[in-house]
């Protein structure tokens, strides 16, 4: 029984006796498959089905190490690159000198290599140490991985504060009348307590019918959900302005929560 672990490189391949066929085959040969003697090293091209594009779907799903040739920036290896980012699974990126790595990924770790015998030398040794990094890793970091991360926080951040929201006071004013009296009714509408309630209108105020005789209650030191308060307003006989009057609470959520509202005072 085959318990041989396995590794995939993602890597251009081009033609048969191309320069590309050849640098990986060489990597493939003298880099990977004497310093992963534990492993089955495949790659594209040596792969034997039929449905080749399922293959290296299936290895890139499976594997337990990719490692993958950013030389060339070919296609194809970024492609398969990112399917493997998606899934979160251990790679270890390498590239030829002078290659410009894009910006999506180069905050990760790419290792060069030179195109000699001992630039592949060291290569072996540079994968080695960085697949062991990958491989014993608790949390894959690529740009997938961080940007799921991030998301994953600020949704959780804005479920948090959704279901504080809930819990926030409502303030809302109405008048009415109580036979000859008026009054400025003040209720609490959500499902937490307000507290240090005010009451700003400069309509009020400058207004010479009308006197909020109950501003000095204010502010009302605290305001359970489902209770009001009343205060008393008099109000000239033939007034028929309608005031805008700003509410102005805190709770535990948030201080200084405001509400502004028109008055019907007649």
């Amino acid at each position: 029984m085959d318990t041989k672990k396995r590794l995939f490189f993602i890597t251009p391949i081009g033609a048969d006796g191309s320069n590309e066929r050849k640098n990986a085959d060489a990597i493939i040969d003298n880099v990977l498959t004497p310093a992963f003697p534990d492993f089955e090293v495949k790659c594209s091209h040596r792969l034997n089905g039929s449905a080749i594009d399922n293959e290296i779907l299936e290895h890139l799903d499976e594997d337990e190490l990719v490692v993958a040739d950013l030389t060339g920036l070919n296609p194809n290896v970024m492609y398969e690159l990112a399917f493997r980012h998606s899934i979160e699974k251990p790679v270890a990126l390498i590239a030829l000198k002078g290659t410009k790595i894009p910006f999506d990924i180069s905050h990760n770790r790419v290792i060069p290599y030179e195109n000699s015998l001992g630039g592949t030398s060291n290569l072996a040794d540079n994968i080695k140490n960085a697949a062991k990094v990958a491989l014993e890793a608790k949390y894959i970091e690529n740009p997938i991985s961080i940007y799921r991360s991030v998301r994953k926080k600020n949704i959780k951040g804005n479920s948090e504060r959704g279901e504080l929201l809930k819990e926030k006071s409502t303030l809302y004013a109405e008048c009415y009348k109580n036979g000859v009296e008026r009054q400025i009714c003040i209720r609490n509408d959500g499902k937490a307590t307000a507290r240090n309630i005010r009451l700003e209108s400069s309509d009020i105020d400058n207004d010479p019918m009308v006197d909020l005789m109950g501003r000095s209650r204010l502010p009302w030191s605290e305001l359970h959900p489902g209770r009001d308060f009343s205060l008393p307003i008099t109000i000239c006989h033939g007034h028929n302005r309608r005031p805008e009057i700003t509410l102005i609470w805190d709770d535990d959520c948030e201080n200084d929560n405001r509400r502004i509202q028109v008055l019907d005072l007649f």
